[in-house]
């Protein structure tokens, strides 16, 4: 998934330039071709930043290395792009 994001990244999150520049291969282990599956990995994500968010809230970001905290705004990009990213292996197969 992060090759993935970083491909669409550099892509400039244009749909096109990725579907154009890639050929993804979807491994049968990876539930993601029906909606339920899907919202199960957005949960997940959401639920990966939301409690750093509540710990960063709760401690102050002095608790995160810079390195760290710039993860956490990584996590928080990726969750906002992530449906899109999800529903592409399935529209293109």
């Amino acid at each position: 998934m992060h090759e993935l994001w970083e491909v669409r990244r550099n892509c400039k999150f244009e749909e096109d330039a990725l579907v154009e520049r890639t050929y993804i291969w979807r491994l049968p282990c990876a539930q993601i071709r029906s909606l339920e599956d899907r919202t199960s990995y957005l949960r997940h994500w959401d639920e990966v930043y939301e409690q750093l968010d509540r710990q960063v809230k709760a401690d102050g970001a002095r608790i995160l290395a810079k390195a760290d905290l710039e993860d956490v705004r990584k996590i928080e990009a990726f969750r906002s792009k992530l449906p899109d990213l999800l529903r592409l292996p399935s529209q293109r197969h």
